[in-house]
């Protein structure tokens, strides 16, 4: 520290000589030179930080602009000290950018006050350390003055919406801005939980399952993935990721962990019976408070597709159930699970959706060609903007009853009959899920925003509000429908202005389409949100004669006999090129 100040009192020192140097001028010269600055020097410290970079600013006396400013870091000297002289001016009248003994500075760091000072007299030295410290709004140990300098929302204390505070995320150096700071596609949350580095994007709470490994080597990497989804499952920790590759794999799955499962798309990502197996496809056992996912899959040929016990209760998204005996998706009576953008289709034997908890959150969904669609026990689940349709029957029992934006039309698929889910052009499930919500007024400021429909939500819910421009995030305190609108109120407030005339609007993670090709409206199905959404129109390789998706026997059935057309040698090579690829 002795170090510290004699390295600042010979930084000042030599600013001082000249003004020393005033004393033994002529009388006539004195009026032509500068007063000596008054300088003050020392430490800034945000929430308890010494802060090293930035820039403080000082505006004397209330004027528009700067009269001195210092970059922290500029003089290497200093040894992360600030070193600020301020000009003086004695004579009348006073230049702008000068100051008076007894004057008042406004304080500014990276153009957030600080505090205010007085100015002391000419050729004076004040240590004078600094500190940011104030309100803190939010709650989350980041005060207000520091959360404008961080670009941070004094009144959320989770800007980002990762799950970790604003004041937690500069402690770990992470971007309390983006809620995946090494952009791994993993939040920083999530890998906290996980104990991975949310800083090094080759460090990922995740493993692989690929069936097509044939190296003889597995360990979970992307270059030596394992073979079975169960090895995967075996291989992790809670909070950890298992990738799967396309492929069908013949298991029965079971999920004691809190986990995700995620399949590469439900087209080509099969988890399957066996011959002699029934069963459960998935059996999740865990977990009440759940982070899980469950996304990505077809099952078929199972007595239940998946059963949800233990209070089990994940999200089961973007997944695709056929060919079951008994039950699509059969819950508990204390599962919370989150139901959302499934295709149940196709399970004459089964219903689809076994309903006996009332916390379910049913949204986005179409049920469709099963004995049942949806059966509930005493009370409904949460139900909205599903598909229901076309169950033998009938499509609700029991307690349910059909949600308020549910529809019950064809859904048009591409090719039900050999498993092609996807939407065909003009199936009235397109754009047809819970859509995004306009602003019904301008936001400004305050904890409220108005819209001009209702949403799917649900109080504790998370929203984005963005103008194309700008996106944040908060959590849901309350809902109430007014007269012609909705009024969602939130934690905490917005940091910009929202306009109607800019088109802002409210979406959730029910509503978000981003990944869809058209992004106007989610889809109903296993498809939305998804680049497969839209009317997708497959790929037919050359030889798929009958346009099922995959050159097999079939096709070669229809080229020994020559039902459709009439082949050259040219249709020959191609159809050898492309046998048994999907």
């Amino acid at each position: 520290m002795k170090h510290m100040d004699k390295q600042i009192i010979r930084i000042i020192a030599a600013g001082l000589l000249p003004a020393l140097l005033i004393l033994f001028m002529p009388p006539e010269l004195f009026a032509l030179i500068r007063e000596p600055d008054s300088i003050i020097y020392g430490s800034l410290r945000v929430d308890g930080g010494i802060r090293e970079t930035g820039q403080i600013d000082l505006v004397l006396n209330g004027e528009d602009q700067p009269a001195v400013s210092y970059t922290l870091g500029d003089n290497p000297d200093a040894d992360g000290q600030y070193i600020i002289r301020i000009p003086m001016d004695t004579i009348s009248p006073e230049h702008p950018g000068t100051a008076r003994e007894g004057d008042t500075a406004d304080v500014f760091f990276n153009a957030v006050f600080i505090r205010q000072i007085t100015v002391g007299q000419p050729g004076s030295v004040r240590c004078l350390n600094l500190d940011t410290a104030q309100e803190d709004t939010d709650g989350d140990g980041l005060s207000d003055a520091a959360e404008a300098v961080e670009g941070t929302n004094p009144d959320n204390p989770d800007t980002d919406g990762d799950g970790l505070t604003d004041n937690e995320e500069l402690l770990a150096k992470t971007d309390p801005l983006r809620c995946d700071t090494d952009a791994d596609g993993f939040s920083d949350w999530l890998e906290r939980l996980a104990g991975t580095d949310p800083l090094e994007s080759d460090s990922l709470p995740c493993v692989y399952v690929d069936g097509r490994n044939e190296s003889g080597v597995e360990d979970g990497t992307r270059e030596y993935p394992f073979t079975s989804i169960t090895q995967g499952i075996q291989a992790v920790s809670d909070y950890f990721t298992v990738l799967v590759s396309p492929g069908v794999y013949t298991e029965n799955v079971a999920i004691d962990k809190n986990i995700s499962l995620v399949g590469e798309t439900p087209a080509d990502t099969v988890i399957k019976a066996d011959d002699d197996a029934g069963a459960i496809g998935v059996d999740y056992t865990c977990c009440a408070d759940s982070i899980s996912r469950f996304m990505g899959f077809t099952i078929k040929d199972f007595d239940i597709g998946i059963n949800l016990a233990g209070g089990a209760s994940p999200v089961i998204r973007n997944n695709i159930i056929t060919g079951v005996n008994q039950a699509g998706i059969k819950s508990q009576d204390s599962s919370s699970a989150r139901i959302i953008n499934n295709t149940i289709a196709r399970n004459p034997d089964a219903v689809g959706l076994v309903a006996n908890s009332p916390q379910l959150f049913v949204v986005n969904n179409i049920i469709t060609g099963n004995r049942q669609g949806i059966s509930c026990a005493d009370s409904a689940p949460y139900l909205n903007y599903n598909n229901i349709c076309a169950n033998v029957s009938g499509d609700y029992a029991g307690a349910c009853l059909a949600g308020t934006n549910d529809i019950s039309l064809p859904p048009l698929f591409v090719d039900e009959t050999n498993t092609d889910f996807h939407l065909a052009e003009g199936s009235a499930c397109i754009d047809a899920g819970d859509p995004v919500a306009f602003l019904a007024r301008d936001y400004e400021e305050g904890s409220s925003v108005y819209l001009e429909t209702s949403l799917t939500l649900l109080t504790g819910d998370r929203i984005w509000m963005t103008d194309g421009l700008n996106t944040e995030t908060d959590i849901v305190s309350d809902l109430t429908l007014e007269a012609f609108q909705t009024r969602i109120d939130i934690n905490g407030s917005f940091v910009n202005d929202y306009m109607m005339m800019d088109s802002a609007y409210i979406y959730t993670t029910t509503s978000d389409c981003r990944q869809e090709p058209e992004r106007l409206r989610i889809d109903m199905g296993a498809y939305g949100n998804t680049p497969e959404a839209d009317g997708y129109v497959p790929i037919i390789l050359p030889g798929d004669d009958d346009k099922d998706g995959d050159v097999d026997g079939g096709d070669l059935s229809n080229l020994a006999f020559g039902l459709f057309t009439t082949y050259d040698l040219e249709d020959l090579k191609k159809f050898a090129e492309n046998f048994g690829k999907y």
